[in-house]
């Protein structure tokens, strides 16, 4: 019955089903297209493909013909924007003249577009800047190890981002973020709403999100990413969700590609008002088919996982969060190191992790004041940050190396789970590659229907104020995490943690049996161990 009424929701926030609506009109073929990509794509499009080794005559970039274009424009209410990569117009039309395009012989197919983003932020909390904020603040980058590449002088220099938010009121007004006004940082700017250049109004969500990407106040790291070069798109309208659709979201990821963009920073998705949870399989949205496209063409999309983990219908991952080739970032409690409550949870539906790493999800940032503001909208551009200083450090990565690279260096790995994915990434790793073997700090002891996990002595802390954590996952015989807990370790009577395995039993005709495969992961300070349930 939830489900029901959900899908109903959906369809009455729209204008109505059968009334004008808009829609997706996808072509057959670009018949008679041509297409130069060297007076198409900025030069640092160009070099990206090159280095990456990517065709630049691939078809998904070539032009819409032109012909179709205009029988469809003459046929519907209006258009709006196109899609290279998917060989689609969006319009508006009615009922009967929808029906009539459908019918052109070059026609592929038709699907209506409802729905629309949101961003991954909660209520702002208007704050002076105290001791303790100017403690967060530092703690947000030194959470990542920011230092290493501040103390090595790597801020991203070299690498072009583009931020795809809501708005970017005060951003070049704002205190923060003056060194990158200063220096003509900020390449090019547009709103795909009004097709104007303007971003620089509508909302301050994007100027928080770019403070947290590359924001320095009183000579403290806001984000990392501080020499960048900055391309800001308004694909989002915050001000009237409704008619805030996908394909302006779609339109910025194509031009960002267009204008030489590295690295995407987006903290937009859908869930529950459009979608069912069995969608966020990185392949039904058209924003998460978006994501792993712009992957294929050599940019790294990091996206915000969603502020959902407090919603009891829903919990989940957003799209295009789901996205195979996304790196999807959750949030953590500063106070607490773990995942924080309202952080949306993985897996995607067809089982892949999610989130891939995290940070902090309560942030000190800017836009015409300080504010203490909290959602994964500023875990992620925390994280692109720290993506736009490895690249720089190695600039021969591919993305998706990239994207495992960020995996690998992770506070967590190899150890996982759906709240906190691989953990946060630590920029150590990146200096110093050398593996040490940790310590062993627990071991493992079988006890009928339970595993014993023991703390050894000497790695239980009774004197540190802040709890030691102790991550554990179950797997069932496919590598899906079946449970995951976290502990704290704090005393030295709190050194036995005990897992009922009682329901990996499987009941045979003689017999209680325990299932094939079932593991037990553990993992505290540094040591990873796994238990085969047997």
């Amino acid at each position: 019955m939830c489900r029901i009424i959900l899908l109903l929701c959906a369809l009455l926030l729209s204008d109505g089903a059968f009334s004008q609506n808009k829609y997706w009109v996808f072509l057959k073929d670009k018949k008679g297209s041509t297409f130069n990509p060297y007076e198409y794509f900025d030069k640092l499009a160009i070099k990206r493909r090159l280095k990456q080794g990517i065709n630049l005559f691939d078809s998904t970039d070539f032009p819409l013909c032109d012909d179709y274009v205009k029988k469809i424009a003459a046929l519907a209410d209006s258009v709006s924007w196109s899609t290279r990569w998917f060989n689609a117009i969006a319009v508006y039309a009615d009922e009967e003249k929808i029906n009539t395009i459908s019918q052109l012989p070059f026609v592929k197919q038709i699907k209506p577009m409802d729905n629309y983003f949101k961003t991954a932020s909660l209520k702002n909390i208007n704050t002076e800047l105290s001791d303790t904020d100017k403690d967060l603040l530092k703690g947000q980058i030194k959470s990542l190890q920011g230092d290493f590449f501040i103390n090595n002088k790597y801020d991203a220099k070299g690498i072009r981002i583009a931020i795809l938010d809501a708005g970017f009121s005060y951003s070049d007004n704002c205190d923060a973020l003056d060194h990158i006004y200063l220096r003509k940082g900020v390449i090019e700017t547009y709103d795909f709403y009004k097709k104007s250049s303007n971003v620089y109004k509508h909302d301050t969500h994007g100027t928080q999100v770019f403070c947290c990407l590359a924001g320095i106040f009183d000579s403290v790291n806001v984000g990392l990413a501080a020499g960048a070069e900055f391309l800001l798109g308004r694909t989002e309208d915050a001000m009237n969700e409704r008619m805030a659709d996908e394909e302006y979201w779609l339109a910025g990821l194509e031009w960002a590609d267009k204008m030489g963009a590295k690295i995407v920073s987006s903290s937009l998705g859908h869930a529950w008002w459009f979608y069912f949870t069995e969608n966020m399989d990185g392949k039904t949205s058209i924003v998460s088919r978006a994501a792993n496209m712009a992957a294929r063409k050599g940019m790294l999309v990091v996206t915000a996982a969603g502020n959902e983990g407090n919603n009891p219908n829903w919990k989940y991952i957003l799209t295009p969060a789901d996205a195979d080739s996304a790196l999807s970032i959750g949030g953590i409690s500063h106070s607490t190191g773990i995942h924080i409550g309202f952080s949306s949870y993985g897996p995607t539906a067809d089982g892949r992790m999610k989130p891939n790493v995290c940070a902090y999800g309560e942030v000190l940032s800017f836009d015409d004041e300080d504010e203490f503001v909290e959602g994964t909208s500023f875990a992620c551009p925390l994280v692109a940050g720290f993506a736009a200083c490895v690249w720089q450090k190695f600039p021969d990565y591919t993305n998706m190396q990239l994207f495992h690279e960020i995996e690998k260096s992770a506070s967590l790995y190899p150890y996982y789970d759906y709240a906190h994915g691989f953990g946060v990434p630590q920029a150590s790793y990146f200096f110093d590659k050398t593996m040490q073997m940790p310590d062993t700090t627990f071991d493992f002891e079988f006890k009928t229907g339970c595993v014993e996990i023991i703390v050894r002595e000497k790695y239980i802390n009774d004197k540190c104020a802040k709890a030691d954590i102790m991550y554990a996952h179950v797997e069932n015989e496919k590598g899906k995490l079946v449970e995951y807990f976290v502990w704290e370790v704090t005393e030295k009577k709190v050194k036995r943690f005990y897992l009922n395995i009682s329901n990996f039993f499987v009941d045979t005709d003689k017999d209680r049996d325990l299932k094939e495969g079932y593991k037990v992961m553990v993992y505290y300070k540094g040591f990873v161990n796994t238990y085969i349930v047997k």
